[in-house]
């Protein structure tokens, strides 16, 4: 119930700013990726994925190329 109430209060406050101007959801743009991959890995964890160490490396690769724009 937990995971599915954060999942959808992120969607809400993701369409939020998918309907304002492109520019005006840039700087919230690297903490939605981060609170993404912070549910993401938790279910991850939760449920024993196998390769949850690789997918952790790559959400860091994702994150810092974000932080890079």
């Amino acid at each position: 119930m937990g995971q599915e109430y954060a999942i959808t209060k992120s969607c809400r406050h993701l369409s939020q700013y998918a309907r304002a101007k492109p520019w005006a959801r840039m700087p919230h743009l690297c903490d939605y990726v981060q609170l993404h991959f912070r549910d993401e890995e938790a279910f991850m964890s939760h449920i024993s994925y196998p390769d949850l160490g690789v997918h952790r490396e790559e959400h860091a690769v994702i994150a810092g190329k974000v932080k890079q724009i």
